[in-house]
């Protein structure tokens, strides 16, 4: 925010307490909605980890994201109350500092969020995607966020020494704060990078899985929907220009506030997406449904060169053999588990093999909702 001048505040209109112009009832229309759908991914993740007996390290660390992204919302909503979302010349004195107060917790509570919730991803993507490649960039990108968290939690929390200054906006003089402007935009941008690169990083994966397209693109669009959460990024970067290049900070930061939850909300409810596929299987199965088909077991599907028959196998199950050679194929049951299997020999029985091994694009990725590890059974967890 631009610091405030006696000059500021002489240059101030009248106030009005009466009837004052007024955007709360904008934080209120994005802040509740958008926390009431996070909190259904939320149950809906949980509860679906847990019915498939798979709760995993993410699944608790997401459910942590949750909490702060709860917080966020209460907080903000409830700094309406102290006049976030009125002119600065609309606030009564004694709403200033309980305002500001809440402004800072705000601050704190959203490195946290947005740190642990591409961690919590970040360990998501080590439990379904076993190339070695994969496992590089994880663990770069938790230790990256991990350090990122840290380091803006205390930097928030002490911007200005004494604390009080945060919030003591008449104080003309000796405001003992860092330079906020060019932290809150460089801890912005940096966010907004590795919102691009987690979110964004198993798309190239994906679109190689030998399904049919339109489970594909239901694939990538369960892990990019991320996307979401990069343009919030860049647009909280734009906004904060506006913010600090204006002394009505409680009328230009309720815009803050609105990117900020839809930074943070939507990034939770899209890492929840990939542990709810089950339940997205039952309401669009189109999109994120098994490759099943209820024809008879000479039907074929193409998929690049080769093409495949659908055998006759139980309800959400399809097993896609080749018709010659002896070069396996991939094994699809429970709507989202893929598990490549090899002949023992040829006309031998079928036995399926860890995906670990060979080229690190297509049929090796296997996605289990129960969580079996690779083996003999050859399923990774989700």
């Amino acid at each position: 925010m631009g610091d405030l001048t006696p000059t500021d505040v002489l240059s101030w209109p009248k106030p009005n307490y009466v009837d004052p112009e007024s955007r709360r009832e904008i934080i209120l229309a994005a802040e509740i909605p958008l926390t009431v759908v996070m909190t259904v991914f939320m149950g809906a993740r949980m509860y679906s980890r847990w019915h498939l007996k798979a709760l995993g390290v993410d699944d608790w660390t997401m459910f942590l994201c949750w909490m702060m992204g709860t917080a966020i919302c209460i907080v903000n909503c409830y700094s309406t109350l102290w006049g976030t979302g009125l002119h600065v010349w609309d606030n009564k004195p004694e709403w200033i500092p309980t305002s500001g107060r809440l402004a800072l917790a705000t601050q704190m509570l959203f490195g946290p969020c947005v740190g642990l919730t591409k961690f919590s991803i970040c360990l998501t993507y080590l439990r379904i995607f076993p190339s070695q490649g994969n496992r590089y960039f994880c663990y770069a990108a938790m230790a990256w966020l991990i350090t990122w968290t840290i380091a803006i939690f205390f930097t928030f929390l002490f911007q200005c020494l004494p604390i009080s200054d945060n919030w003591d906006l008449l104080k003309f003089t000796n405001r003992n704060c860092i330079n906020q402007k060019a932290f809150f935009i460089a801890a912005a941008a940096t966010n907004s990078f590795t919102d691009i690169a987690v979110y964004l990083w198993p798309a190239r994966f994906l679109w190689n899985i030998q399904l049919p397209k339109s489970q594909r693109l239901g694939l990538v669009v369960s892990f990019s929907l991320g996307c979401i959460v990069c343009v919030a990024g860049i647009c909280r970067i734009w906004y904060l220009k506006i913010y600090f290049g204006s002394s009505d900070v409680s009328w230009e930061g309720a815009i803050v506030y609105v990117i900020t939850t839809i930074e943070t909300n939507v990034g939770i409810i899209c890492g929840c997406i990939t542990g709810i596929k089950p339940i997205l299987s039952k309401l669009f199965p189109r999109l994120f449904g098994s490759t099943q088909s209820k024809g008879s077991s000479d039907r074929t599907k193409s998929y690049g060169k080769r093409s495949f028959p659908f055998q006759s196998l139980p309800e959400d199950s399809v097993n896609l053999k080749p018709e010659t050679g002896n070069s396996g194929g991939i094994t699809v049951r429970q709507d989202i588990e893929l598990t490549r299997y090899t002949p023992t020999s040829a006309g031998g029985d079928e036995r399926s093999e860890p995906a670990s091994t060979g080229r690190s694009g297509s049929e090796e990725w296997i996605f289990d909702p129960r969580g079996r590890p690779a083996g003999a059974a050859g399923a990774m967890k989700v």
